[in-house]
């Protein structure tokens, strides 16, 4: 399969969800993703994680896996992205080290294949600065 590099400024969960054939894509977040959806989510524990989606995943490394809901967030088209609870491991890749590994809201249900086509969502820079710059016109 081949590797796709999607190079965005919005939601990472849009992003994701704005891809066809998404049961075939295996995604990858950088740094900058995963601290926009850090900014709009809570960590939650294995507990609180829906068991269909819980019961699911199945990694070797358990320990590298960690859970999040996102709180629910319009986008600029006035759409909703309902509420989403996340499952993300850790990996050992310098520039996209987080692999989702499942997501689950109201809309549905996502689980990474084991072999299918890797996306590699890279959140542009521009976005973090512009979010930092109107944090510091308000102070």
């Amino acid at each position: 399969m081949k590797n796709n590099i999607i190079v965005f400024r919005g939601n990472p969960i849009e992003e994701m969800n704005g891809c066809f054939e998404l049961t075939r894509k295996i995604f990858y977040l950088n740094e900058i993703g995963m601290d926009d959806i850090k900014d709009n989510s809570t960590i939650i524990t294995e507990n609180e994680v829906p068991p269909l989606l819980k019961e699911q995943i199945v990694v070797p490394r358990k320990d590298q896996v960690f859970y999040m809901l996102t709180r629910e967030k319009e986008t600029t088209e006035n759409r909703k992205i309902p509420a989403t609870f996340l499952a993300i491991e850790n990996i050992d890749n310098n520039d996209y080290p987080y692999k989702i590994l499942g997501t689950y809201s109201y809309e549905g249900l996502y689980l990474a294949p084991e072999d299918g086509e890797e996306v590699f969502l890279k959140m542009h820079q521009s976005r973090l600065l512009r979010k930092s710059n109107s944090q510091n016109s308000n102070r």
